[in-house]
C-alpha cells in the first residue's frame, strides 16, 4: 500500500531541511573562524617570543661592549614613555576643554530661555492682578448669561494651566543650569588635574633630556675617531639584519599572510611619504654602500606606514633607536627608525598612511628626523625610486 504525503507537508520539510542546512553550515563556518582566530594569536605569540629571545642576545652583546648604549636604550624607552603620556594628556585636555565650552552654551542657552519665561510669567501675574484676583467670583455670583459665564470660566482654567506650566518650565529651567553648572566645575577641576599632570610630565622630560646629552657624551667619549665610529655603526647594520633574518624566519615558518590589493612590487614609484612634511632627505651612506634614507622633520611629526602590512617588528635597536618593520609579502619590509614614540606593536596589520609612530631623536640622534629604508629579504632598494616624487 502506497502512502501518499501531502504536498504541503512535502514543502515544509524541505523548508526545515533547507533551514538546518544553513544553521549547521553557519555553525561551522563559525567554529571554523574561531579556529583561524586562535591560530592567529598562537603564531602571533610565537613571534613575539622569537622576536624577544633575540632581542635577549642582542641586548647581552650590546652591554658587555658598551654601558652608554645600554643605557641610552633605556633612557630613550623613558623618553618615549613619558612623551606618549604627554600626548594622551594633551589629548585629554582638548576634549576636556571642548565639552566645557559646550557647557558654557547650554548654559548661556538655558539662561536666554530662563529670561524669556520670567518675563512672560511677569506679564501674565501683572495682567492677573489688574483683572482684580477675585475676578472669578464674581462671574460666578453675577447673574450672567451660563453660556457666557461658562466660556468665562473656561478662559480662566486654561489661564491658571499656563501659568502653572510656565512656573514649572522654570522650576525645570533652573534644576537643568544647576546640573550644568556642577559638570562645568567637575570639568574645570578635571582640567586643573590634567595640566598639573602636563607640567609634571614636562619637568620629566626636560630631566630625561639632560641625562639623555650626558649619555651621548659618554658614548663620544667612547668613540675615539672615525674608524672606531663607523665599526659601531656597521655593527649596529649587522645586528638588525641577524634580528630581520630572525624574524622573517619565523614570519615564513608561521605562515603570517598579509593581505594586499596588489603586489608590493607594483607600488613602486607609488608609495606615499612616511612623513608628510619635512625640511630635507638625505641617502645614508655606510662603509661604501647606499642605505636607506634620512628624512629631516619636526620631532612629534606623524609616521605613518607608506603600504598595507603587518608589524613585525616594533621596539628599541642599537644605532636605529625606536624601531618599527613593516612586513608587506613577497619578502619586502619597510622600516622606519629615529622615533620619538611607537604607536603600534608586533602582530598587527597597518594600513597604508596609517600612524605608526612620530619621529624623533632616538638612537643617539641630535637632530630629529625618520630613517626610512626598503628592503627585498637582505638586499636595500632606493626608497627614492619607490617614493612618489615630492610635492613640497
Amino acid at each position: 500500500m502506497q502512502i501518499k504525503i501531502p504536498l504541503m507537508t512535502t514543502k515544509l520539510c524541505m523548508q526545515a531541511f533547507a533551514i538546518l542546512v544553513i544553521i549547521f553550515s553557519g555553525s561551522n563556518s563559525y567554529s571554523f573562524a574561531n579556529a583561524n582566530q586562535t591560530a592567529e594569536r598562537t603564531k602571533l605569540k610565537q613571534l613575539r617570543i622569537q622576536i624577544k629571545h633575540t632581542q635577549t642576545t642582542l641586548r647581552e652583546t650590546v652591554s658587555r661592549e658598551h654601558s652608554a648604549a645600554s643605557e641610552l636604550e633605556k633612557i630613550e624607552q623613558k623618553y618615549a614613555k613619558t612623551s606618549k603620556n604627554l600626548e594622551t594628556l594633551s589629548l585629554q585636555t582638548n576634549q576636556l576643554q571642548q565639552k566645557l565650552t559646550e557647557i558654557r552654551k547650554q548654559k548661556a542657552k538655558h539662561q536666554n530661555t530662563l529670561r524669556l519665561q520670567h518675563k512672560n510669567l511677569a506679564k501674565q501675574l501683572r495682567a492677573a492682578y489688574r483683572s482684580g484676583r477675585q475676578k472669578q467670583w464674581r462671574v460666578l455670583l453675577s447673574q450672567a448669561d451660563p453660556s457666557k459665564m461658562a466660556r468665562h470660566m473656561v478662559y480662566y482654567r486654561h489661564l491658571n494651566q499656563a501659568r502653572s506650566a510656565q512656573i514649572n518650565a522654570v522650576r525645570s529651567l533652573l534644576t537643568e543650569i544647576e546640573e550644568v553648572e556642577v559638570n562645568a566645575l567637575n570639568i574645570e577641576y578635571e582640567l586643573a588635574q590634567t595640566r598639573e599632570q602636563i607640567e609634571t610630565e614636562q619637568q620629566e622630560i626636560t630631566e630625561i633630556r639632560k641625562t639623555r646629552v650626558a649619555i651621548l657624551s659618554k658614548l663620544q667619549k667612547q668613540v675615539k675617531n672615525q674608524k672606531n665610529n663607523l665599526s659601531d655603526l656597521i655593527e649596529d647594520e649587522k645586528q638588525l639584519q641577524q634580528l630581520i633574518s630572525s624574524i622573517r624566519q619565523t614570519v615564513d615558518n608561521l605562515d603570517l599572510n598579509v593581505f594586499n590589493k596588489q603586489p608590493f612590487i607594483r607600488l613602486k614609484g607609488k608609495l606615499p611619504w612616511p612623513v608628510k612634511s619635512y625640511s630635507s632627505y638625505q641617502r645614508r651612506i655606510l662603509n661604501n654602500q647606499a642605505q636607506g634614507i634620512i628624512i629631516k622633520t619636526a620631532e612629534g611629526t606623524q609616521v605613518r606606514a607608506v603600504a598595507n602590512g603587518r608589524i613585525i617588528f616594533s621596539d628599541w635597536m642599537p644605532g636605529y633607536g625606536l624601531l618599527i618593520i613593516i612586513d608587506h609579502g613577497s619578502s619586502y619590509l619597510t622600516l622606519y627608525a629615529y622615533n620619538q614614540s611607537l604607536k603600534t606593536a608586533v602582530g598587527e596589520k597597518v594600513s597604508v598612511g596609517e600612524i605608526i609612530a612620530s619621529a624623533g631623536i632616538s638612537g643617539g640622534r641630535l637632530e630629529s628626523a625618520v630613517y626610512f629604508e626598503i628592503r627585498k629579504s637582505k638586499q636595500q632598494k632606493n626608497p627614492i625610486r619607490w617614493l612618489r616624487k615630492s610635492k613640497k
